[in-house]
C-alpha cells in the first residue's frame, strides 16, 4: 500500500535507487538534487519505506 498522497518521482527500477531527502520526509531518485522539503513530520508512519514501485520513488508499507 502506498502512503504518500503526492505522486511519485522517477524514474526508478529499484529501491536501492530511490532515497530519503528533504528533512527526512521525501522519497526522491538518487540522482535528484535534493528537493527541500517542507519539514512536516511522518508522525505514525510505523514500518513505512522509501523505495521503487511502479517506477517511482514512494513511501510504502507492506502491512495493511
Amino acid at each position: 500500500m502506498i502512503v504518500r498522497a503526492r505522486p511519485g518521482l522517477g524514474p526508478c527500477s529499484h529501491d536501492g535507487e530511490c532515497r530519503v531527502g528533504g528533512c527526512g520526509n521525501e522519497c526522491v531518485p538518487g540522482a535528484m538534487v535534493d528537493p527541500g522539503g517542507s519539514c512536516e513530520g511522518r508522525a505514525g508512519w510505523d514500518n513505512v519505506y522509501c523505495g521503487c514501485v511502479e517506477t517511482k520513488c514512494v513511501w510504502f508499507t507492506t502491512t495493511r
